[in-house]
């Protein structure tokens, strides 16, 4: 395959959308001179009129810490599915590198002046991998899957405001709202979470049994706990990737990571050790780019089992707990000390008083005065949490104020389970991919399927603030509005956040035309798109 200049997706005509429909973003005035005339600055150009070809590209491999836990990109719990499959499954709106929307599988869309309608327009020219053209019609029946509360899609609940899905034409689709909203656009960005799938790539119970999407990369293979494997797309409607191809390994061990991408074993590697990574790459070995997110690690306790049913042994755990000792032995540094999900850069960001570091006298008198002393305590960790001491830290800081606490390390899909069932006594992990408030907070609603990560907490006002913060449409409204979701949380003690963990990905020496994106590895215009290796 040649190796082709990397383009913005649709390029001159995605560009007039874009400032059609995302606001002001001017694009950049083309410089490049023809040979032998004058480039603006006045500077004469000597460039031949003929350029040799470039060298080819080869496929990539890539390593990721978790598995997938689906290859359905509706019902994958982890962050492993939600990244690569957007490879595969693009959105109906896409993000730029900075997670900001742009068109996608849609070219445009309309909002009603009372926000309740939104009108899209399909772009043209879109092939799904089996060849079979996009239409409006198969954006509705993964939106309707997706909003099926049987389907439990992990984005039912943030979607759940779409009342009704149009496809009145093969290029039209309108969605009707309940209320006016605020994140939509974000919600339907969800990169590998609300992604396009071909309807005949489901089985007549809904089960996906082949995988087709409209992404630059096709699927080709997945073993668990080994790796998975795409081809490129080379009738993709934004031109084919550079690569031919992608593997992508799973390799839980972080170590064995930065070992394989150190000795050009993998060019690519996913969570990388903030110390370890600095130290190779000034060694020369690869190179870091940080992954840049709002992310939040969290312990959620289950509200509804003794004893932490009792809101003084709760207290005490938070307590007990102190993130500067996480921040500093768990994570050597490369984190911030955090109580929500929002880094301090964001606009969703609210200034909180409320202490970082841990409280042992009063949290011992807590678990006294409830009657908890010796209570057993079973800390289900995220094996793909990224830190191993940061569990530990909070399992020995439970035990020093007379709890016996242990840890259990399980896949997501399990301790997703266990959330969603209640068969759990705390559980720890981190949520991230937001772009919205709506994701993190609509956990919090009653009727979430992921309601168990906020442990198990159901309350009628809480439930109405979250709906108020969806409905609402003005930022600094809807700010004010998940600070009291926030506020709730805290004196709750439900889901307490530890760290933000600064989040790095190594870059094999190999590589070229690689940026990361906000989190992500797929969005306009680049990341694995325009990505290359030598053949």
């Amino acid at each position: 395959m040649k190796r082709r200049t990397p383009r913005l997706f649709g390029m001159a005509i995605a560009g007039a959308l874009l400032i059609a429909s995302c606001g002001n973003d001017d694009e950049a005035a083309d410089t490049t001179a023809a040979p032998g005339t004058t480039a603006a600055g006045g500077e004469t150009t000597t460039t031949a009129a003929t350029t040799p070809p470039e060298a080819s590209c080869g496929v990539l491999v890539a390593a990721v810490p978790e598995d997938f836990d689906a290859i359905d990109p509706h019902t994958g719990s982890g962050e492993t599915p939600a990244t690569w499959l957007s490879l595969i499954y693009e959105t109906l709106v896409g993000v730029d590198q900075n997670a900001e929307v742009v068109p996608g599988l849609a070219e445009s869309w309309a909002i009603s002046d009372d926000g309740l309608t939104y009108t899209f327009t399909i772009r043209s020219g879109v092939t799904f991998h089996n060849g079979r053209e996009l239409t409006a019609e198969d954006v509705k029946f993964n939106l309707e899957r997706i909003t099926n509360p049987d389907t439990a899609a992990v984005s039912q609940a943030v979607l759940s405001i779409i009342t009704s899905v149009e496809a009145p034409d093969a290029s039209t689709l309108v969605l009707t709202l309940a209320n006016p909203s605020g994140p939509l656009l974000n919600d339907l960005a969800q990169q590998g979470r609300v992604g396009i799938v071909a309807p005949e790539a489901f089985d007549a119970s809904g089960q996906l049994v082949e995988q087709i999407g409209t992404g630059p990369f096709v699927f080709e293979s997945y073993a668990a706990a080994d790796r998975m494997v795409m081809a490129a797309n080379e009738s993709y409607w934004g031109g084919a990737p550079r690569l031919s191809g992608l593997e992508v390994r799973i390799i839980p061990d972080a170590t064995t990571r930065l070992t394989a991408l150190g000795n050009g074993e993998i060019d690519f590697a996913w969570a990388v050790p903030a110390e370890d990574g600095r130290r190779l790459a000034d060694e020369g070995k690869f190179t870091m780019q940080e992954n840049r997110q709002n992310r939040g690690n969290f312990f959620s306790i289950n509200l509804n089992k003794a004893p932490f049913d009792d809101p003084r042994v709760r207290e005490a755990m938070w307590l007990a707990v102190s993130r500067t000792d996480i921040v500093e032995a768990g994570w050597n540094g490369a984190a911030a000390a955090t109580l929500q999900p929002f880094a301090e850069d964001s606009f969703w960001y609210v200034d909180t008083d409320l202490p970082v570091d841990a409280d042992l006298e009063a949290a011992r008198a807590l678990i006294a005065e409830a009657g908890a002393e010796g209570s057993k305590v079973v800390l289900t960790q995220w094996d793909a949490l990224g830190s191993d001491t940061e569990a530990q830290i909070v399992a020995s800081a439970w035990n020093d104020i007379g709890l016996d606490a242990t840890i259990e390390k399980v896949d997501i899909g399990t301790l997703v389970t266990a959330a969603g069932e209640g068969t759990f006594d705390v559980v720890y992990l981190w949520v991230g991919l937001i772009t919205d408030p709506n994701r993190p907070y609509s956990f919090f609603e009653s009727t979430s399927s992921r309601n168990g990560l906020t442990g198990g907490l159901k309350s009628a006002e809480v439930d109405a603030l979250v709906a108020e913060g969806r409905s609402e449409t003005d930022p600094d409204a809807r700010k004010a509005i998940y600070a009291e979701v926030l506020q709730t949380n805290l004196d709750t003690f439900a889901q307490y956040f530890t760290v933000r963990p600064f989040q790095f990905v190594g870059v094999g020496n190999d590589v070229t035309g690689y940026e990361q994106g906000a989190y992500y590895v797929n969005y306009q215009g680049g990341g694995m798109i325009s990505a290359c290796v030598p053949e």
